[in-house]
């Protein structure tokens, strides 16, 4: 039998508490209310320390980001992050629900992100070489497509840091 040792709890409370951090915050989970706009500061801590940074505030009216305060402001943050700060460079990552013919929502997904891309260029004089844009259909599901909660976190825009 071997002894207890407090240093071996010690080491998996180490191990849990990384793997907590790890996890995405709860802030990142699409609300059945308004989703939650993060700010620049947000939008850069999150790419700070995870790498990638999960948004659901912005909503599409077919290709082109819907006129509502929320789709405003958040593509606003982004490009005042990308203002603010010169150096960093992210891919802006367009997905969505598995709610049609795949190819048809590859398409859809690539020309969300097409205008995205215009609309940060032309209202936000980004700098196209601090960002690129992909189109992902619904290819990478962040939740079972069986439920409206599980569909509504698979719509999302996921910007993501490049090293």
């Amino acid at each position: 039998m071997s002894r207890y040792s407090f240093r071996q709890d010690w080491r998996l409370l180490l191990v849990v508490a990384a793997l907590a951090v790890s996890l995405p915050a709860a802030s990142q989970e699409p609300a059945t209310a308004k989703p939650e706009v993060l700010d620049s500061k947000v939008l850069f801590e999150k790419l700070s320390n995870f790498g990638h940074c999960p948004l659901y505030s912005i909503s599409f009216d077919d290709a082109k980001p819907a006129g509502t305060a929320e789709t405003t402001k958040q593509i606003e943050e982004i490009g005042k992050l990308l203002s603010e700060n010169s150096n960093l460079k992210i891919r802006i990552g367009v997905h969505t629900d598995n709610d049609g013919n795949a190819k048809t929502l590859l398409d859809l997904t690539k020309r969300r992100a097409a205008a995205l891309r215009d609309v940060l260029i032309k209202a936000q004089k980004i700098n196209t070489a601090q960002f690129t844009i992909e189109g992902y259909g619904d290819t990478k599901p962040q939740a079972d497509n069986g439920s409206d909660e599980g569909r509504a976190r698979n719509r999302r825009i996921e910007l993501i840091k490049i090293f």
